[in-house]
């Protein structure tokens, strides 16, 4: 995508050197007992808690918290097998990889517990729990976690806990109104994006009041998540129109995503104009010291994001050379989405091309939106691993992230 990042890219590898090979010396980071511990915890969590769906979700992380113990036992024995004078040995090298895979296989098998989290985080936000168990589960199916990620419950409860008496009233109220668990969940998704007065909710409110379920769909995000497909909007493809415009696509579809008030300004009327118009702005946005001939620069779509989607943001590169580097991005991105963000990622070949948006994963794979096709593809996350993006994305590597805060700094 830029002469820069590809530069930067390479003065990363050769960085990386280095710390690789100091690594490798000492034995993978984890502790076997101590997942094993965890995972008696979620079985017994499994019996303790009669909730909609929540029994089997956490027998599956049990299962897949046992499992990542067993792996990474057998790679901490594989790497204290070696001789220390062999520490750059190819066994130990091995033992590393196959720490870290295992670590990519527990985050992609416990993805099932993304809307477990929501109800939890729904808990703690002061809700009863069967209505915070309505919510997780609204709208949820397939790659699609629901309405609602936990950090949508995370700001919504700071919103309304900064309330007035009057103004919470009023608040409370319009939730009260709600038709249905889904409208009532798309209500909170516009408070927790909303200004802390909550500006314009209530017209909001009214405007959703009694929708279908379809046409609040339709209407109020820009592309469905359920199973991938191509992605439209009242008659008009969702999808870059212009050379340069992936990265301003995926930033529009982000905002969408994270603002069902921004989503009704596209949809409220001529989608293909409104989103036409969008995709204008948004590229002057993001490309005020930028030349728009090149696209749109990772800091760019950082700063965009940090103002619109209620998050810091910061764009990370990736080494696609060492697998580690790509599992870690992997790890982080699926923590982002899991937590309700789309993330923006930056595929390429020798140099970075093309941004792509992660907004969902199920069953092993990623949900992504391409916007040159206009639609989402599901990437086993093997393919992320391996080098193999080019049949689903155009390109066949991972070289970016683009990410909130706190979620760069997981896995």
């Amino acid at each position: 995508m830029t002469q820069l990042t590809a530069v930067l890219l390479a003065l990363r590898r050769l960085a990386r050197v280095g710390g690789r090979l100091a690594e490798v010396r000492s034995a993978p980071a984890g502790d076997p007992a101590g997942a094993l511990a965890l995972a008696e915890a979620y079985r017994a969590a499994a019996e303790a808690l009669p909730l909609r769906e929540t029994p089997a979700a956490f027998t599956r992380a049990a299962a897949a918290l046992r499992e990542y113990a067993a792996a990474l036992a057998a790679a901490q024995a594989a790497h204290a097998a070696t001789r220390p004078i062999t520490a750059l040995a190819r066994g130990r090298v091995q033992a590393h990889t196959a720490a870290a895979r295992a670590a990519d296989l527990l985050a992609i098998r416990c993805a099932d517990l993304a809307g477990r989290a929501v109800l939890g985080t729904g808990v703690l936000s002061g809700l009863p729990a069967a209505e915070a168990d309505a919510l997780a589960s609204a709208a949820r199916r397939g790659y699609d976690s629901g309405v609602l990620g936990p950090r949508h419950l995370r700001a919504a409860a700071a919103r309304l806990a900064g309330l007035g008496p009057s103004a919470r009233a009023r608040a409370d109220g319009l939730l009260d109104r709600a038709g249905s668990p889904v409208e009532r969940a798309w209500l909170v998704k516009a408070i927790a994006a909303a200004p802390p007065d909550l500006a314009g909710v209530a017209e909001f409110a009214e405007t959703v009041r009694g929708r279908p379920e379809p046409w609040l769909a339709e209407r109020l995000t820009l592309i469905d998540r359920h199973a991938p497909g191509p992605q439209t909007r009242l008659g008009a493809a969702v999808r870059q129109y212009e050379a340069t415009t992936c990265g301003t696509t995926s930033l529009i579809v982000a905002r969408a995503e994270h603002d069902p008030r921004y989503a009704l300004t596209l949809t409220s009327g001529d989608f293909a104009t409104a989103f036409r118009d969008a995709r204008a702005a948004v590229h002057d946005e993001t490309n005020r010291w930028y030349p728009q001939f090149a696209g749109t620069s990772p800091r760019g779509m950082a700063v965009w994001l940090s103002r619109h989607v209620g998050a810091r943001h910061r764009w990370r590169l990736v080494d696609d050379r060492d697998p580690r580097s790509v599992s870690a991005a992997l790890r982080r991105t699926l923590a982002a989405v899991d937590d309700g963000f789309a993330v923006p990622l930056l595929v390429g070949a020798l140099v970075p091309r093309h941004y792509v948006l992660a907004v969902g994963h199920h069953d092993g794979s990623v949900l992504v939106f391409e916007p040159t096709a206009g639609r989402t593809v599901a990437v086993p996350d093997s393919a992320f691993l391996s080098g193999g993006l080019r049949a689903a994305l155009g390109f066949p590597h991972l070289q970016a992230v683009v990410l909130p805060d706190g979620a760069e700094r997981a896995g």
